[in-house]
This record gives C-alpha cells, sequence and structure tokens, in this order.
C-alpha cells in the first residue's frame, strides 16, 4: 500500500507501478508533476505511471488527488493489462493537462467507477456537455486506435473535434470512435 503521500512538484512521475506488482495506491496527493520531455514519452508527467504490466499486475486508486500534473493517470504505450487488473475510484483530477492517457494496447481498458470529481464535476453526475469536455483530457482508442479506452460511461463513446492525439494519429475519425463499442 502507498497511502497518505504528497508527492510535489517532481519529474517524470509520483509513482512509477510496475511488472507484477499488485498495489492499492489511497489517500495521496500528487501535484505539479512535470514531463521534462513530451516528444519522448506522453506519460511522463503523471502523478502515477505504470511500467511493463505483467499477469498479476493490479493497481487500486482510491481517494487520491491528482492536481496540476501533465498527467494524472499515464498507461505507458503498449502495456498489455490484465481486465479488471486497475480500478479507479473516488479520486479527484483538478487541472490536469490530461486526467488520464491510456496508451495500453487496445484490450487495455480503463473503467471509472465511484465518484471520480475531474474539473470540479462528479462524474455520475456530469451532463453531456461535461462529458465531451471531459473526453478532450483523456487520450484513448477514440483518439489512437492501438491504444485502450477509458470507459467514462457504460452507454457513450465520446468523440470531439479534438479526438486525435499526433503524432500517432493528426486527424480525427468518427470510425475509429465507433470501433471502441
Amino acid at each position: 500500500t502507498i497511502a497518505d503521500n504528497t508527492f510535489h512538484g517532481l519529474s517524470y512521475y509520483g509513482v512509477l507501478v510496475a511488472n507484477n506488482t499488485d498495489v492499492d495506491v489511497t489517500g495521496n496527493s500528487f501535484s505539479d508533476i512535470v514531463n521534462p520531455d513530451p516528444s519522448v514519452s506522453p506519460t511522463w508527467g503523471a502523478g502515477v505511471r505504470t511500467y511493463t504490466p505483467s499477469a498479476s499486475f493490479g493497481l487500486d486508486l482510491d481517494h487520491n488527488n491528482f492536481t496540476d500534473n501533465a498527467v494524472g493517470l499515464g498507461i505507458r504505450l503498449g502495456s498489455d493489462l490484465p481486465p479488471g487488473s486497475v480500478t479507479i475510484t473516488n479520486n479527484t483530477f483538478d487541472g490536469n493537462t490530461d486526467h488520464i492517457i491510456n496508451q495500453g494496447t487496445p484490450a487495455s481498458d480503463l473503467t471509472l467507477g465511484g465518484d471520480n470529481i475531474f474539473d470540479s464535476v462528479k462524474l455520475s453526475d456530469a451532463t453531456d456537455d461535461q462529458l465531451l469536455a471531459l473526453s478532450d483530457k483523456m487520450v484513448d482508442a477514440v483518439d489512437n486506435s492501438s491504444y485502450g479506452s477509458v470507459v467514462l460511461n457504460a452507454v457513450d463513446v465520446y468523440f470531439t473535434a479534438d479526438s486525435f492525439f499526433a503524432p500517432g494519429t493528426t486527424i480525427l475519425s468518427l470510425q475509429r470512435a465507433l470501433d471502441t463499442e
């Protein structure tokens, strides 16, 4: 368990969760974590970042605050997360450049549960307009078909004029969004 810590003003990441790790990350504060070179890795600058997760990997994010980071949660490019291995509940994401970047494989979907709050809006109470704005702070399969999804709710996929992620994709694609369902 990684609990009740403050990670402030760091480069690269606050916590790196790797390999066979099965850990609860709870009650922590991650703020002002920067990415020293986004051209090398967009998931640097994350409060919590994964690295080469294996079949026994597990991550439970609960009651953490992610504030003014380059990225709240970063799933490293090509990570093959076991289904259901990451739970994201009751966290607050506020002011991050991107709240979640999921560069995991297409099967590495993340489903948000509990009462997560994004930019002062509880996810379960968010309007369609708020969900559209939130989707622009998530990088996932809607933005690049080789990535895993970030599921905001079980019914809808959110697609906006900014639904792409360079350099992998430089134009939006309605078909790419439809293929995530």
